[in-house]
């Protein structure tokens, strides 16, 4: 099915799923209050993803397609829509992708899903490092001049190979670290879709391109990520005792100071869960970090603590309950995730 050209609308390239019971109250409540609440309007995802002419992007009526399983997972009160991502090439004029004058621009989108790599499993072509990063940036800066100001969130690709293989090796530290480059840079959230579908190769879904259940698996998680609750995140200056310095954790924001004389961090998510959870690494910071990522994208923050050569003694015990006292005053929950690797086990236990 052919996509439709930039300011061409068709019907069935809308998609809106009915059923949700929020949507159906703020218009009892529009009704109830004689016409004087303001209109209720679907809440409008774009989902954006990399097409030419040979190549064009699924349209979202097509079944089998993510966001065609993703409006329907999301139900009344969402819009979900296709739209072409058109990335610069190289020498390209960055001002010819701007989206502000094209149908995504007119369509106002309040979330935009920008899948950078081809996410649709009919699209994945395994092409790593086809994607510089400034191109991207240059994405993500036009989608934050739209006029609705939407949430953007960039997708990492799913993997094209079997983890085993050598491209999906280069996927890893090309493209996925590109995105989360950029990402960390705009300040917007990234899904990991790659992690999604590791390990699952015996299972026969293990790869996008050879599953039928992968644009339900993409929606599942993207619909979590959209519809979940979001609260204030940490005040860090409540818990550094001197200036804090700001670097990238996996495209995540983290936080480097000294308390009590001890190196400390604090890795933020883009977007703090209810209850506002978090991990507390014991020992070995940065090594094996799956876990942490995983649970900043879910909301959850990541905290560290170095007392490691203190062995889990009363004075390392000590300093790690200041520092949870700090923590929690901050903002943080009162209950902890601890994570103990290796030795870190001896501290946690």
């Amino acid at each position: 099915m052919a996509s439709c050209r930039p300011g061409e609308e068709k019907k069935n390239d809308i998609m809106t799923a009915r059923g949700s019971i929020p949507a159906l109250l703020l218009c009892t409540l529009n009704a109830l209050c004689g016409g004087s609440a303001m209109p209720v309007h679907p809440l409008r995802v774009a989902c954006l993803e990399r097409g030419s002419e040979s190549t064009p992007p699924l349209p979202a009526t097509r079944d089998g397609s993510y966001p065609r399983e993703l409006a329907r997972l999301l139900g009344e009160g969402y819009e979900v829509r296709s739209f072409p991502l058109m990335v610069p090439e190289q020498g390209e004029m960055q001002g010819n992708v701007d989206p502000r004058g094209t149908a995504l621009g007119a369509w106002k989108p309040d979330i935009v899903l920008v899948a950078p790599g081809d996410v649709d499993s009919s699209l994945t072509r395994g092409k790593p490092g086809s994607l510089t990063s400034d191109a991207l940036a240059h994405v993500v800066t036009g989608l934050g001049a739209l006029s609705s100001k939407p949430r953007i969130i960039l997708l990492l690709p799913p993997p094209s190979f079997p983890a085993s293989h050598q491209a999906d090796s280069l996927l890893l530290v090309g493209t996925i670290q590109r995105i989360r480059s950029v990402a960390y840079g705009a300040r917007c959230e990234v899904v990991d879709l790659h992690s999604l579908f590791l390990g699952n190769d015996e299972k026969g879904f293990g790869l996008p391109c050879a599953s039928p259940v992968a644009p339900a698996l993409i929606a599942g998680r993207l619909g979590e990520i959209i519809t979940t609750e979001e609260v204030p995140g940490i005040d860090v200056s409540r818990v550094s005792s001197g200036t804090a310095a700001r670097s990238s954790y996996y495209g995540y924001e983290c936080w480097s100071f000294t308390f009590e004389g001890r190196e400390a961090r604090i890795v933020c998510p883009k977007r703090t869960a209810r209850g506002s959870p978090w991990i507390r690494r014991a020992r070995f910071w940065g090594h094996e970090p799956q876990t942490e990522i995983a649970l900043l994208e879910r909301g959850f923050h990541v905290a560290y603590c170095d007392v490691a050569e203190l062995f889990g003694n009363e004075e390392a015990l000590g300093i790690w309950d200041r520092f949870y006292r700090a923590l929690t005053g901050a903002g943080l929950g009162k209950k902890t995730v601890l994570e103990g690797l290796s030795r870190g086990g001896m501290y946690i236990y």
